[in-house]
């Protein structure tokens, strides 16, 4: 990165912030992967979710209401 700012003053400033721009974007796209990276690789964490997908078919699922309320949110 350094080595990209001190490079910077050779290029316009509208190309300076495409540059920053797109960084910025491939930087939050690896954040991404690595995020997804993390969720496939707990077991137990999948497991949750497909409990939860499987719940959601068999409709056993509590609308907000009522979830809020049995939650003490109401």
């Amino acid at each position: 990165m350094i080595a990209l700012i001190s490079h910077m003053g050779a290029l316009s400033e509208e190309a300076a912030r495409v540059m920053l721009e797109v960084l910025t974007r491939m930087g939050e796209e690896i954040e991404a992967a690595i995020e997804t990276i993390e969720v496939l690789s707990d077991e137990e964490l999948l497991r949750s979710i497909e409990e939860g997908s499987e719940d959601i078919k068999r409709g056993a699922v509590l609308p907000l209401e009522e979830f809020l309320e049995k939650h003490g949110y109401k």
